[in-house]
């Protein structure tokens, strides 16, 4: 059995649907299928988009390269897609590829690297809840465990899984943010607090004294970039704490009836 058909079965065990695709499926293919491609994909095509820790993998192809800025190159197979970026492979070569900003660079030395990627995230995280946290994708803190122990270090790195990690990894990232979030609205609140009595101070200093230089300070400040500042960073602080919420939330048990 092939990678390919391997992990096909794989992921039909998770109760997806992966059938050959049909003549007129393929028509709206955004690429020339050479033998190879066609030889492989007899063996099925998932037709649902998954969920691969911070990428899109399989599904509608047209819809992994819609709206990338530039023409796919037709010699390539869509795989995955992540923001501006998208994975395909080059059958002439059997390198997978990523298009980004136009320019095509090798990410994988083969197509079997890949799909060992895929397979195992298949079988140790297939079903496992994913959190979104602004860049970061999160997967609870057991599952990654397994995938770290079941994937070499450079497939864990490497560009599908880009910006994910275990949850407790993730928490830990969002914490550091909040904290810097909460310093800086607690320095401009600060701030905003002592500038009327800055300005009072200032105007007093002055010969003959001007009380109105303590209001136009204390306006300028209160109505200017500290408090928009602050208020952005407990805004964030607000945003943070919410994801980070959801993301411990993977680790814990599911509670009992």
């Amino acid at each position: 059995m092939t990678a390919w058909a391997a992990l096909m079965a794989q992921a039909r065990q998770l109760g997806l649907s992966c059938p050959a695709p049909t003549a007129e499926w393929l028509e709206r293919w955004p690429c020339d299928l050479s033998d190879r491609m066609a030889a492989l994909l007899a063996d099925g095509w998932p037709q649902a988009a998954l969920e691969l820790g911070s990428s899109t993998v399989f599904g509608d192809p047209a819809q992994l390269v819609a709206g990338l800025g530039t023409d796919w190159p037709p010699h390539l197979l869509p795989l995955a897609r992540r923001g501006a970026e998208a994975l395909g492979w080059d059958a002439r070569l059997d390198r997978v590829m990523v298009l980004s900003t136009g320019q095509l660079r090798c990410e994988y030395p083969s197509l079997d690297e890949w799909l060992t990627l895929v397979t195992a995230w298949l079988q140790l995280a297939g079903r496992a809840p994913l959190a979104q946290a602004g860049a970061w994708t999160a997967v609870d803190s057991k599952t990654w465990a397994r995938l770290a122990q079941g994937l070499p270090a450079a497939l864990l790195q490497s560009w599908t899984l880009t910006a994910t990690a275990g949850a407790e990894q993730v928490a830990e990232r969002l914490r550091q943010e909040r904290r810097q979030a909460l310093a800086t609205a607690r320095w401009a609140g600060v701030v905003v607090g002592v500038a009327p009595l800055g300005g009072w101070f200032l105007g007093a200093a002055q010969d003959p004294p001007q009380p109105a230089l303590a209001a136009g300070l204390a306006a300028l400040v209160v109505g200017g970039a500290p408090t928009l500042l602050m208020g952005q960073a407990m805004k964030r602080a607000r945003q943070l704490t919410v994801q980070l919420q959801q993301v411990q939330d993977l680790d814990r048990p599911p509670a009992r009836d």
